[in-house]
C-alpha cells in the first residue's frame, strides 16, 4: 500500500517554538456518514517524530485510522521531525516544555480546524504520558478522549522492583553523562531513534531518579498529581512483550488517572493471544508493526463506543 499524502501545517507555540503537524485528508470510510467520526491527533515517544505513528508508510496507525473515518493529525514534538531547531549544544528544552507549550499549541490548532468534531489524544510512550499530564494540568484543553499507549516515565511512583529501579537508575545516569559530553543525546548516530534529545530533556530524567518526585524543574508543578485531575475517559494500552515500559509499571499510571479511589483509567495488557500470535508485542510493535492491527480495532472500538 503507499503511503497516503499528506498536508503540512507549522504553528508556533507560545513560546515561540515552529512546530510541524501532518493532516492526513479525510476520506469517509464504508458505511461512515458526511463527516469524521472524530479529530485524532497522533505523537510519538521520544527520539522519534510523527512519521513513526504510520510505519510502515500506509500501513501504520495514522493509515489506519484514516481509513476508519477520522480526521488524523500526526504531530512532530519541539526538535524533533520537521519541528525546529534540533538539539544541540546551543538548543535545549525540557519535559516541562512539551507539557506547557507543544501539546496546547497542537490541540488547540487541531481543534481550530474541526470545531464541530470531538477530539481525541493518542500518545505513545513519552507523548502518552506528556500529554496525559498536559491534559491533567490543563482541563480546559479541548481534548474528549485520551489513548496512552505505554505510557511509563522512568520514575520510582511507576516502578514496583526495586532492584529493576536501582537499573533504571544506573541506565538515566549513563544515558545523562553521554548527553552532557555531546551537548545532546546522538540518537540518530547511535541507531536507537530517528531523532536527538536535548541536554534538558535528558538531565530532567536523572533529576526525577534522584529525588524520587516526578515535576516540572522548578519544583513548582507535580506532573504526578496532574495524572489525578483527569476526568476525560482514558484509556492505557500495555504491550506485553515491553521491555522499556513494563505493563506493571503502565498498569500503575492507568491506576493514578482520575480522582482517588475512582479505579483509574481503562487498563488493557496486549498478549500474544490478543493478536493471534505467539509472542506478545513489544514496545515499538504495537505501534509499528501490522500484525497489530487487531489492537488498533480494539482501541478504535473503545472510541466508538465513547463518541
Amino acid at each position: 500500500m503507499a503511503a497516503p499524502p499528506y498536508v503540512a501545517l507549522r504553528l508556533t507555540t507560545a513560546d515561540g517554538w515552529s512546530l510541524h503537524l501532518a493532516s492526513y485528508p479525510w476520506g469517509p470510510a464504508p458505511g461512515a456518514g458526511g463527516r469524521p467520526a472524530a479529530a485524532m491527533l497522533l505523537a510519538a515517544g521520544m527520539m522519534l517524530d510523527g512519521r513513526a505513528m504510520d510505519r510502515p508508510p500506509g500501513r501504520g496507525l495514522a493509515s489506519f485510522f484514516q481509513a476508519r473515518g477520522y480526521a488524523v493529525y500526526t504531530l512532530d514534538l519541539r526538535g524533533h521531525g520537521r519541528s525546529g531547531p534540533h538539539a544541540s549544544r546551543r538548543v535545549d528544552w525540557s519535559f516541562d516544555d512539551l507539557v506547557a507549550a507543544d501539546i496546547p499549541a497542537a490541540v488547540a490548532a487541531v481543534k481550530a480546524r474541526h470545531p464541530e468534531l470531538p477530539l481525541v489524544w493518542l500518545g505513545h510512550s513519552l507523548s502518552a504520558h506528556a500529554g496525559a499530564v498536559a491534559l491533567g494540568l490543563r482541563p480546559e484543553l479541548p481534548v474528549d478522549l485520551i489513548v496512552a499507549l505505554c505510557p511509563g516515565p522512568w520514575v520510582r511512583a511507576f516502578e514496583p522492583s526495586w532492584p529493576l529501579w536501582q537499573a533504571k537508575r544506573g541506565v538515566l545516569r549513563l544515558w545523562d553523562w553521554v548527553t552532557a559530553r555531546c551537548g545532546r543525546f546522538p540518537a540518530a548516530r547511535l541507531r536507537i531513534g530517528t531523532d536527538d534529545e536535548s541536554r534538558g530533556y535528558v538531565r530532567q530524567h536523572r533529576e526525577w531518579a534522584a529525588s524520587g518526585r516526578w515535576e516540572s524543574r522548578d519544583g513548582q508543578v507535580d506532573y504526578l498529581a496532574a495524572l489525578g485531575n483527569i476526568r476525560r475517559p482514558a484509556l492505557v494500552v500495555a504491550a506485553g512483550g515491553d521491555r522499556l515500559c513494563r505493563p506493571r509499571s503502565v498498569r500503575g499510571f492507568a491506576a493514578a488517572i482520575g480522582p482517588a479511589g475512582a479505579g483509574g483509567g481503562d487498563f488493557w495488557k496486549v498478549t500474544g493471544r490478543d493478536l493471534g500470535r505467539r509472542l506478545p508485542p513489544s514496545h515499538m510493535a504495537l505501534i509499528t508493526d501490522p500484525p497489530s492491527r487487531p489492537a488498533w480495532e480494539r482501541i478504535d472500538a473503545w472510541l466508538r463506543a465513547r463518541l
